[in-house]
């Protein structure tokens, strides 16, 4: 199996393929679910598969499953172009996963730059083996351009839940946390409240969080009923929305200072109560 990953249209930078990772394994078998699970909020859909997850039947499911004989996973390079080449596939259908991460820095952790993610069908063959690869031709890599620590934040504007408008350029001179979640993924949320009930009544904190990866009424539903009390953004409902890409495309914290320069990204745990403490002592 041979092709070629190239940027999106319109992306003019030096793509970097030497990190990351790239992968080709078989599709997965089609688990049971029942009929409705279409209609399901995707809080139901998660509910219900952990809740199967516990049953003789998914066991069984996974049990047959991570012992086909006929399942495979290649791993594989890219070259400095682009091109790739896979050996010695079988026919089947594989999921194809890249994703690419910027070079080692002394930023930290590298982080991801781009991603393509497809299904490939390799059909059966008349022989055993052949030497004729099978061309995969272009691959449309999906490109982002990362935020690190130092960087200016991107200046958005947008709407909250309740229909307010809302600019980041209007935090200027405040400590601004921002705080991307999803209904089904809230990364350190009883933290924020935390922080906001200390913080956000001095003046000195703004937290902003913006949900997405899910329906509207579905992010306004967690919302109420969990009590936040900060506002909130809407960014759509996949991961590509246009507002997820402009913040450097992924569901993390960072912290901004004053200024609107990112002090820290990634945060979690105490690494997230620590980091805004000491920068609000710091400026007092």
């Amino acid at each position: 199996m041979i092709g070629r990953f190239v940027p999106q249209p319109g992306y003019s930078e030096p793509v970097y393929f030497g990190g990351g990772s790239r992968a080709l394994y078989t599709v997965r078998p089609e688990g049971p679910t029942p009929d409705n699970y279409k209609q399901m909020t995707k809080r139901q859909q998660q509910a219900w598969l952990r809740q199967w997850r516990e049953t003789d039947e998914a066991r069984a499911y996974y049990d047959a499953m991570w012992h086909d004989p006929q399942r495979r996973h290649y791993s594989f390079r890219i070259q400095d172009d682009g091109t790739f080449r896979i050996e010695d596939v079988i026919p089947g259908k594989y999921t194809l996963n890249v994703w690419l991460e910027e070079p080692l820095g002394d930023q930290g952790p590298p982080e991801e730059i781009g991603g393509y993610s497809g299904t490939i069908e390799v059909p059966e063959m008349a022989e055993a083996y052949s030497d004729e690869p099978l061309d995969l031709g272009d691959l449309v890599v999906k490109m982002r351009t990362p935020l690190h620590v130092g960087d200016v934040a991107p200046l958005f504007e947008a709407k909250t839940l309740d229909g307010q408008d809302i600019r980041l350029a209007d935090y200027r001179g405040r400590f601004v946390l921002l705080s991307f979640w999803s209904p089904t993924f809230h990364p350190e949320l009883e933290r924020l409240q935390q922080l906001h009930a200390i913080y956000g009544a001095l003046g000195n904190l703004q937290i902003i969080g913006l949900g997405g990866t899910d329906t509207l009424d579905e992010v306004n539903s967690y919302v109420e009923e969990h009590s936040i009390e900060w506002p909130q953004v809407y960014f759509g409902p996949d991961w590509d929305a246009a507002l997820l890409r402009q913040l450097g495309g992924q569901m993390q914290i960072m912290l901004i200072d004053p200024e609107g320069k990112i002090v820290a990204t990634w945060l979690r745990g105490e690494e997230l109560t620590n980091t805004v403490r000491q920068a609000l002592a710091e400026t007092d």
